[in-house]
């Protein structure tokens, strides 16, 4: 991630779809998906931890057109995960999650 992706106005928004047809659980799909920095990421996997929560944004940016059937996520930075003293984020996706598409955009203010 750009160092900008850590300043306090940029957001990180992630869609997740499902191509399995069936609408997809906002509350389920956010506790089998785990983000956090690639260092961090393993131990997250490994010992059944949340990593850096996701949250349902209240609203979505300008310039995000919602999809149809797609959920959207945003990271809590406020969480000690978040750090820009690991820029590279990595997203685990659990293995109930076998029809998941995923996509993220960042937004960065100037």
């Amino acid at each position: 991630m750009p160092e900008s992706a850590f300043a306090q106005q940029s957001r990180l928004i992630l869609e997740y779809r499902d191509d399995s047809g069936k609408p997809p659980d906002a509350a389920r799909t956010a506790r089998l998906l785990k983000l956090a920095g690639n260092n961090q990421i393993a131990a997250c996997v490994n010992n059944g931890l949340t990593g850096i929560p996701l949250l349902s944004p209240d609203s979505l940016p300008d310039g995000i057109t919602p999809h149809p059937g797609a959920i959207y996520f945003e990271p809590d930075t406020c969480s000690p995960l978040w750090t820009a003293d690991d820029p590279v984020l990595a997203l685990h996706i659990d293995g109930q999650l076998p029809h998941a598409r995923l996509n993220a955009v960042l937004i960065t203010r100037r």
